[in-house]
């Protein structure tokens, strides 16, 4: 049955309007940060990677007009062949030719890739970092919370790359003035968002957190609305396949559309794989952290009992 015209549309609001909205030094001027979590369920065992790509709002207008225009170009394509066309990359369907992208040729995805890689150097500067963590050693480690793994990765990696910031800006300032940075972080809408603003903002009010003035906000977004959840989709999925090439001392060599990524000179940042001193390292920060809460829970705001 169709539907009665709502006598009030709701009006379609662009990125730009969109973003400024959460970012005090508005759209142009303002930082944004993706956010990206994946996992693999079909790796044993499992792993649990979190991209970040950071740049500026100007610099993601130009990056969003490529990307989508990319996009556009091979729906003309499909379209002209009697083809389905595709309303948004997916990484995993995309790499297994799968859901919008099933019947796709090898040489097609590698033509389509290649085109998705270009449009990563068109930003003057972008600071990307990816971290994986095994499921199975962070509930080794954390043993009372191995029912629930999964959104103890997500809040803890959120909380570490929050600090890395600070660092990163600590060390930048050492070697002279920077303007002031406004970074508003950006992830996918998902059962955790509660979660993961629940962290954003303890980490806010830890005493300790020298950051603080660095970060304004932290919003859950669709796909629609936040193109850039796809390119941060493609790093989470390369770099985590590469953290189960590494982990599984496999000598297979590092996947190309990585290797092309990596090799883009306007990219900063950098990638980190969690091992057992490592996931053992960053407990004892975190207890460091907790000093006086009654639990982890009160430091990432997961809920305060573990459950069964």
């Amino acid at each position: 049955m169709l539907q009665p015209k709502s006598q009030y549309p709701i009006p379609r609001v662009s990125v730009e309007g969109l973003w400024a909205c959460f970012n005090p030094a508005g759209f142009r001027k303002g930082f944004f940060l993706i956010l990206r979590g994946y996992i693999d369920e079909s790796y044993n065992p499992r792993m649990f990677t979190l991209s970040a790509i950071l740049a500026s709002g100007l610099d993601w207008a130009y990056f969003i007009s490529s990307w989508k225009k990319n996009i556009d170009a091979k729906n003309k394509e499909l379209r002209k062949e009697g083809r389905r066309p595709i309303s948004r990359f997916h990484a995993s369907d995309f790499s297994n030719r799968r859901g919008e992208f099933e019947g796709w040729t090898p040489d097609e995805q590698t033509s389509f890739m290649q085109g998705l890689v270009r449009v990563f150097h068109i930003p003057k500067w972008m600071w990307i970092v990816a971290y994986s963590v095994p499921l199975d050693l962070l509930a080794n480690e954390f043993p009372e919370y191995k029912n629930k793994v999964v959104q103890w990765s997500y809040a803890l990696m959120l909380n570490f790359l929050m600090h890395e910031m600070a660092e990163t800006l600590r060390k930048a300032k050492k070697k002279g003035p920077i303007r002031k940075v406004s970074v508003t972080l950006f992830h996918d809408r998902s059962s955790f968002d509660g979660l993961l603003a629940d962290t954003f903002n303890r980490v806010l009010c830890d005493p300790d957190f020298q950051a603080r003035d660095y970060f304004i906000s932290i919003a859950a977004l669709g796909w629609e609305d936040c193109v850039p959840l796809q390119a941060a989709d493609l790093l989470a999925y390369e770099h985590q396949k590469d953290a189960d090439r590494r982990a599984s001392n496999s000598n297979r060599e590092q996947r190309k559309n990585l290797r092309a990524l990596l090799h883009i000179h306007s990219l900063g940042g950098g990638t980190m794989r969690f091992d057992a001193d490592s996931i053992y390292l960053l407990k004892r920060g975190l207890n460091a952290q907790a000093q006086g809460l009654r639990s982890y829970e009160s430091l990432l705001g997961l809920p305060d009992k573990p459950s069964d």
